[in-house]
């Protein structure tokens, strides 16, 4: 699984510089961005819009956001280091992929030394990504900590968004609507894809959702059962016509809530680091701290 993480940040990083790329070419605002350098601040920019949008329906007391920042701080200075490790590992794999493909075309193995050079990067990309999310579980747990009940909760069911959906006067729901959304979107998009394109991605599809189940159902052959369920829900769902969909929807949710979790905890771990230990609070409760 460690593997796979990693492997699968690495396609991250690719797939944001490429997205960031189309979306620049194609954005109606005719933006100047020149560099990834540039395009990466206006990334920043919206991100700290979307911990704004949650902070400021915290209500956050100046003894709260004062206890928060050196945890931010901390967390900052982690992602930093962070991501001048995965550029390390990117480039130090991509180095051997190089090597590996030349000597491919002309033999049908790899030579024992370069074997090894791919085995001892894949080992310190493991180790290093297994610190981080120590580190970072370890700095969320603390940031939980600072908050009360009632912030917790809006925290939990905050949904990304620049314009708050709700004013933030009536702040036990802010953002956008969560919930089930995420099953439901998977069952969706299984229903809508032509049946080539459906197989495809369906590797892709259960491949996430096994992450999910990992985290909340132990035993290799409890998670292999739950997954067969879910791909034969996702496989039946296509076959269904809308109304029998909308009939069954409801209780085909309920059937994969327990290893997919309705976002509980997961959703409040997850916000509290993208928007609470988003390296951009660091000046945002500065900015707050000294204007309270």
């Amino acid at each position: 699984m460690a593997k796979k993480i990693v492997w699968a940040l690495s396609g991250l990083i690719l797939i944001i510089v490429i997205t960031l790329g189309f979306w620049h070419l194609n954005s109606p605002v005719k933006t100047e961005a020149k560099s990834l350098d540039e395009m990466e601040k206006y990334k920043q920019a919206e991100k700290d819009v979307q911990s704004l949008n949650l902070v400021n329906g915290l209500y956050l007391s100046k003894e709260q956001m004062k206890q928060l920042l050196p945890i931010v701080e901390e967390s900052a200075q982690l992602q930093k280091e962070g991501k001048e490790k995965l550029y390390k590992y990117i480039t130090d794999s991509g180095e051997t992929c190089i090597l590996m493909r030349k000597q491919l075309l002309d033999k049908t193995d790899l030579t024992q030394d370069l074997k090894d050079k791919h085995n001892k990067t894949l080992s310190w990309g493991e180790e290093e990504k297994a610190r981080y999310d120590d580190k970072m579980e370890e700095l969320t747990q603390k940031a939980r900590g600072v908050l009360n009940e009632n912030q917790l909760v809006i925290t939990k069911e905050y949904v990304a968004c620049l314009i708050p959906q709700q004013s933030t006067a009536n702040p036990e729901r802010i953002g956008q609507a969560g919930g089930n959304k995420h099953i439901e979107n998977l069952l969706e998009k299984a229903r809508e894809l032509p049946e080539e394109t459906y197989q495809q991605l369906k590797p892709q599809f259960l491949e996430k959702v096994r992450r999910k189940v990992e985290l909340h159902i132990k035993g290799k052959a409890e998670q292999d059962a739950f997954m067969a369920k879910v791909e034969e829900t996702l496989d039946s769902v296509r076959n269904m016509t809308p109304e029998e969909f909308a009939a069954a929807k409801s209780q085909i949710i309920e059937n994969l809530k327990p290893a997919m979790k309705t976002q509980e905890e997961d959703c409040l771990d997850e916000n509290v680091k993208n928007y609470l230990l988003n390296p951009g609070m660091v000046e945002i409760l500065k900015y707050k701290i000294n204007k309270a």
